[in-house]
């Protein structure tokens, strides 16, 4: 009775719409929600145990807040990457994106636009399930505005050794990222290197599943007198399990962001204060005396994931 004016019904002055529940519904009662029905609405969230067919389609949404979260229930319906391109299209004037994606496609759209342009989407939250690959995607994707990015990919064979489509986005949108969180995406050295590259703004970064090594940590320490400045203004790492760093490494890196380094220009106006990793070395790491002092002047240090 709740979905129904959204399946069928005519709702001109429908703005929010809010639905949450851990119930079930049948499958053979499941009509599309169409959000042509309201063309005024803004925000929409919709989480729970019930997945519900959506239809994007129908002219363009204004809507500017979308959060959908089914839970990942195979013999329920649920959105999939061309339910993800169909919203890219239709909704251009999203604001803020957290969806999951848990439907295999049979293969890619037979017709996709060079570039989706989503000038005002500034936070992106996109959760797939096992074998849902959204790389093609980020291939033409352009977010100019974006300032939050998490990337959930579930890849529990461990089919992939590399997710390159994130540098092309990146590389393209050059955006003012502040936030990156990469969930078990599978991601190369150079890879990541190149992707911090782009987004000098980024002031926190979360490598959960992702290996940490001293190329990685090289890479984002600091180097004084020389114009090389990866991540600049960054505050709060978070590496995941099974690093490969030596103690030597991640010392070099934390020190290169302390506080007292501020006035060589190397990381201006802001000090690395957060660095969690899930590694019996960091013991060692704390025993240093200048990682001692740089704890006693606020600097976090954190064992787990």
């Amino acid at each position: 009775m709740v979905l129904a004016p959204l399946q069928t019904g005519h709702l001109p002055e429908l703005e929010n719409f809010l639905f949450s529940t851990s119930g079930s519904i049948n499958r053979r009662d499941v009509a599309p929600l169409n959000f042509s029905s309201a063309p005024r609405l803004q925000e929409f969230f919709f989480d729970g145990g019930i997945g519900v067919p959506i239809e994007f389609g129908g002219g363009m949404h204004h809507i500017k807040f979308l959060e959908i979260g089914f839970v990942m229930d195979p013999g329920m319906p649920g959105l999939s990457l061309d339910d993800l391109l169909s919203c890219f299209t239709h909704c251009q004037m999203l604001e803020e994106l957290n969806i999951t994606i848990h439907k295999l496609c049979t293969g890619h759209p037979r017709e996709l636009p060079t570039i989706i342009e989503l000038s005002q989407l500034h936070h992106f939250t996109l959760e797939l399930a096992p074998g849902v690959d959204a790389g093609y995607l980020f291939d033409i994707l352009f977010l100019p505005a974006l300032t939050h990015l998490s990337l959930i990919l579930e890849d529990v064979d461990h089919s992939y050794t590399d997710w390159p489509y994130l540098r092309s986005m990146l590389a393209r949108s050059r955006p003012p990222l502040r936030l990156l969180d990469l969930y078990f995406l599978p991601i190369n050295e150079q890879t990541l290197c190149e992707c911090l590259s782009y987004i000098p703004s980024l002031n926190s970064i979360s490598l959960r599943g992702t290996t940490c090594t001293d190329t990685i940590l090289g890479f984002l320490t600091l180097e004084e007198n020389t114009s090389r400045s990866i991540c600049p203004c960054l505050e709060s790492i978070k590496f995941g399990r099974a690093p490969r760093f030596t103690s030597s490494a991640m010392i070099a890196m934390i020190l290169s962001r302390r506080s007292s380094t501020n006035h060589t220009g190397i990381g201006i106006g802001k000090a690395l204060m957060s660095v969690s990793c899930a590694s019996s070395t960091m013991g060692n790491i704390k025993s240093n005396p200048d990682i001692a002092q740089c704890m006693e002047d606020g600097l976090h240090l954190y064992t787990g994931t």
